[in-house]
């Protein structure tokens, strides 16, 4: 993991164990005005939020080594971290996981295949609304 030179483009973290999601993530969000850094497990997300404190973290559900919501609550319920705005990817659609996201503290849930525009979008809009 590299961490990108500071620069005024906020910092999003992407969190996949499928290293083409992590690619075609990072690169959407590189075009829509991010700097990224990925990880591909969930283990060291919130010692990297702590250290790096993104804009943004965008936050796979279903890891090998971790649950992604279990994660979204330790973000959330740690000090430093949980104000950050997460945005939860998952294959998983229905209205009980988004609700399950939502209680773990999710500020956004997007179905996987996720569609370029959609990431870009959302992320977007949560940047927007992290910093009014």
């Amino acid at each position: 993991m590299s961490i990108p030179a500071s620069t005024n483009e906020p910092l999003a973290l992407v969190v996949d164990d499928t290293p083409e999601l992590r690619l075609m993530f990072g690169a959407v969000l590189r075009q829509a005005g991010f700097r990224v850094i990925t990880l591909e497990d969930g283990d060291r997300v919130v010692e990297e939020a702590l250290r790096l404190q993104p804009a943004l973290i965008c936050l796979d559900v279903v890891m090998p080594s971790v649950c992604g919501l279990d994660v979204c609550e330790q973000l959330h319920s740690t000090a430093g971290t949980m104000d950050i705005p997460v945005l939860v990817m998952s294959v998983r659609a229905t209205p009980q996981d988004r609700a399950n996201a939502e209680l773990a503290g999710a500020a956004g849930y997007l179905v996987k295949p996720v569609h370029p525009a959609d990431l870009s979008q959302r992320a977007r809009a949560l940047l927007k609304h992290a910093s009014v």
